[in-house]
């Protein structure tokens, strides 16, 4: 077996980065959960406009912008709700851990630990170590290259005249301001 050659400063990873490692049953928990209540608040929104019988969200012109209040409890799928979300911490997880899965998990604790930042700086496959402070000091002087900073009054200037905008079309309680 050949082993490849890496020049300084670089990491190389034998498996593909679209990979995804198995989540910890903490975090498989944290995700169900916040699956569940979208579902709980979509169903409660369908079911508060059913009941209203009036224009849906649909019908209004809202150009993509999502509503950020919460639809009302309806007590109709109530014992519903309860019992879906008694449900995650039941869920029993078995062990499930092939080579690959292990490779990355422990490819994963060993990053954490590093002290520098792995970065993808072209378009190889090749990823670099960098220390965090010349990561900051590299990403601040390519981005002033083509972009100026700005100060306070001019993000709220700007803040001001997209709020009149977002008012005129009724959507002022959809965005939130930069």
């Amino acid at each position: 077996m050949m082993t490849r050659q890496l020049a300084p400063n670089t990491m190389y990873i034998p498996y593909s980065l679209s990979n995804i490692p198995l989540p910890s049953k903490f975090n498989y928990q944290k995700m169900l959960t916040a699956r569940m209540e979208q579902l709980l608040k979509n169903m409660r929104w369908k079911l508060y406009w059913f009941k209203k019988k009036k224009k849906t969200p649909q019908q209004i012109e809202v150009y993509g912008f999502k509503s950020t209040s919460y639809p009302p409890s309806m007590p109709e799928i109530k014992k519903f709700e309860e019992e879906l979300l008694e449900m995650i911490p039941n869920i029993e997880m078995r062990p499930m851990m092939n080579p690959l899965q292990q490779r990355m998990k422990e490819d994963l604790n060993k990053m954490k630990t590093m002290e520098q930042v792995i970065v993808k700086a072209d378009k190889t496959s090749n990823l670099y170590l960098i220390k965090p402070e010349e990561y900051k000091k590299l990403l601040a002087n390519n981005i002033t290259a083509d972009y100026k900073k700005s100060n306070e009054d001019m993000v709220d200037k700007i803040n001001i005249e997209a709020a009149k905008i977002a008012r005129s079309l009724t959507l002022d309680g959809r965005i939130e301001g930069m």
